[in-house]
């Protein structure tokens, strides 16, 4: 079976985004169960260095807005040089430039909803929709536009990374002795929030006792939002953002006694065997994963949206000392991680699922409607994407004319 997968990188994005991450890691499953893959990236600034390692066919289509027809012409010839079989969208952005150029009447169509909030409102969507978490599958089912529509609930998958020693050693090196919380997550708006909650857990081990310190490896989006919190969090805080340290992010995970994620970076730090912590709602601290909240925590895709009740703060505090000072409480986490990971979290254990959805999938029907909405959405996202790229709509129009 022949597959295409669509993406895209934002103006603001580093391109090393979990999305991209979780493509990387389905696309080198797919291939090695023998179908051939093929990836499109739409961007106005740079590919994903994510992607561009993989073993597979690509091209980059600029998104160039200014000359829509053209932008729209390139993409679909870009899909159509592979013959697909199936398509699959992983984004909503990436879809909405299919959708104009007419790719998802053409072929059968999957698109992949990948964590983060619910949408503010429903948006045309294929026939056939993944979802990551059940907190989107409880969004989407209960709207009747989408009575029609086949959602498949596939939790986040990873594939094991192989450590990179030299990297983590330098990482140790920085820790200088104290114990690790390692956090690999952009930093940016999405993500602020959970490195002051870590920076939080840190200031309390330390006044419990313990020289402990959070290392978070990640590519600047908002240089502002980085000063910030260099500025807020002093030496409670690491900040590695290279792009030698970043472009992998994965392989540095057993540099940390700790691994504090959310979405795709708790699942790998499962894959190591490391012990967890995730960001909550209800808490200014991570809690330490445990069986009893786990279903909890995947059902938002192990995000900060989620809440743990009951929940003992003064308990939690002491189960992290505990496990960051016990060796076999410890090992015990450890153990508990990897289960998850093998019970929940592998790609190999859901290529049957994503085989079983690529078999089933069909072309879209064409709507009116659903066209108008596409369109109006590609102009709103031609616009926020020049405000973010800092140049006016004067400017813009004039860039027309060239």
């Amino acid at each position: 079976m022949r597959l295409t997968y669509i993406i895209g990188v934002k103006p603001i994005s580093s391109g090393l985004g979990g999305h991209h991450r979780s493509l990387g890691a389905l696309v080198e499953c797919m291939m090695r169960h023998g179908h051939p893959c093929h990836i499109v990236t739409i961007t106005r600034t740079i590919d994903s260095p994510v992607l561009r390692d993989l073993s597979c066919p690509q091209d980059i289509v600029s998104f160039a807005p200014h000359r829509p027809l053209r932008f729209l012409r390139t993409l679909r010839r870009a899909v159509s040089a592979s013959a697909p079989d199936v398509v699959h969208c992983f984004d909503l952005e990436s879809f909405f430039h299919s959708f104009n150029a007419g790719i998802p009447h053409r072929y059968p169509a999957v698109f992949s909803k990948c964590g983060g909030p619910t949408y503010r409102r429903a948006h045309p969507v294929p026939n056939d929709v993944v979802l990551f978490s059940a907190e989107d599958l409880r969004w989407f089912q209960g709207r009747p536009q989408y009575a029609a529509t086949r959602f498949h609930h596939i939790p986040n998958r990873v594939a094991p990374v192989p450590g990179d020693p030299g990297k983590c050693a330098e990482i140790r090196a920085l820790a200088g002795g104290r114990k690790t919380i390692l956090r690999v997550c952009r930093i940016g708006a999405a993500h602020e929030q959970s490195i002051r909650a870590g920076a939080e857990l840190v200031g309390r081990l330390r006044r419990a006792g313990l020289e402990v310190v959070l290392v978070v490896v990640g590519a600047i989006e908002r240089p502002e939002i980085f000063q910030r919190l260099v500025c807020d969090l002093g030496d409670s805080v690491v900040f590695l953002t290279e792009e030698r340290y970043c472009r992998q992010g994965a392989a540095l995970l057993e540099a940390g006694d700790l691994v504090y994620g959310t979405g795709r970076g708790f699942m790998e730090g499962a894959c190591l065997g490391r012990p967890l912590l995730a960001p909550v709602a209800n808490s200014r601290c991570p809690v330490l994963a445990t069986e009893a909240d786990f279903d909890r925590l995947l059902q938002c895709n192990f995000s900060a949206r989620a809440v743990v009740s009951p929940l003992d703060e003064e308990a939690n505090l002491r189960d992290i000392v505990l496990c960051l000072t016990d060796r076999s409480v410890w090992e015990n986490k450890s153990a508990e991680s990897l289960d998850w990971y093998r019970r929940f979290f592998s790609i190999e254990a859901a290529y049957e699922r994503y085989f079983a959805v690529y078999r089933g999938a069909r072309p879209m029907a064409y709507r009116l409607s659903q066209q108008v909405h596409c369109l109006a959405c590609a102009a709103y996202l031609h616009l926020l994407q020049g405000i973010r790229l800092g140049r006016s709509p004067g400017a813009r129009a004039r860039e027309a004319l060239v």
